[in-house]
């Protein structure tokens, strides 16, 4: 059974508490539809089942299938969908575009999240862990295959480096740090068929050193919390908006939880 601190619990109730005050007002509504000049990269990892069992499982690791697809639902009816590179590469005045982002390359990413985003004619970014997706993690069977990698790209799905054995990169030495994003980079465009642009520190960790490594070897790095994403920001750490069922499992929730990532006076 997994457990949550008594702080997780109380963050979780506060949330929920001002999620329902504000959406009441409207104030969550309006402060969405005034974003100007800044993008959302939302952070997922897994999104399970709505029957699954999830008792063995962090809160922070996973949404429920009908939450990511009130998720969609949300943005679609109010801003455009689009991948982490493309919305890096081509910078808009306009309305704010926001990317859907994966960590780790998770199995379910595929079975589950897939469908829901043919749907909605939607695709994502997803950050694979080389060495997982090569074993299957321990022979579980718990990632995403090569071939099935190939197939997900060529339907349109983006991927990206998130190293080869997922060390917290703070805390290797320069070499292993090349060698992790390196072969990251290398692997995952040889299972896609495509160059692969853009790169997830594990655990959002860094250095000066290796946010400068990562610069010289993707066109963008993204790293844990943070925010929106201000059109002009440094590619080499561009924020995301950390997204899990506990936090966002409603529409008012969700919306808090954005409205949480824009800062400032709500």
């Amino acid at each position: 059974m997994t457990s949550t601190t008594l702080r997780d619990r109380v963050a979780v109730a506060v949330h929920r508490s001002r999620a329902a005050l504000r959406s009441a007002s409207g104030s969550l509504r309006r402060r969405l539809d005034g974003v100007r000049g800044a993008d959302a990269l939302l952070m997922y990892h897994r999104v399970l089942p709505d029957a699954a069992d999830a008792s063995a499982i962090e809160p922070g690791m996973y949404v429920r299938a009908s939450t990511f697809e009130r998720h969609l639902e949300v943005v679609r009816s109010r801003w455009e969908l689009a991948t982490l590179s493309s919305i890096v590469r081509s910078p808009r005045d306009d309305r704010p575009r926001v990317a859907l982002t994966f960590d780790d390359g998770w199995r379910d990413n595929l079975e589950t999240a897939w469908p829901i985003l043919q749907r909605h004619g939607a695709t994502a970014t997803i950050f694979l862990v080389t060495d997982w997706c090569e074993a299957g993690r321990n022979g579980e069977g718990m990632f995403m295959r090569p071939d099935e990698i190939r197939d997900l790209a060529e339907a349109g799905m983006e991927f990206g480096a998130h190293t080869m054995s997922h060390p917290a990169l703070d805390t290797v030495d320069a070499e292993r740090a090349r060698v992790e994003m390196v072969g990251s980079k290398q692997v995952v465009a040889r299972w896609t068929g495509r160059p692969c642009r853009v790169f997830a520190y594990p655990y959002g960790r860094r250095t000066p050193e290796i946010e400068r490594m990562a610069a010289g070897t993707f066109d963008a790095s993204v790293v844990v919390g943070g925010g929106w994403w201000h059109r002009g920001g440094d590619h080499a750490r561009l924020p995301r908006i950390a997204i899990h069922d506990d936090m966002a499992s409603t529409r008012a929730l969700f919306e808090e939880r954005l409205v949480d990532g824009l800062g400032g006076d709500r």
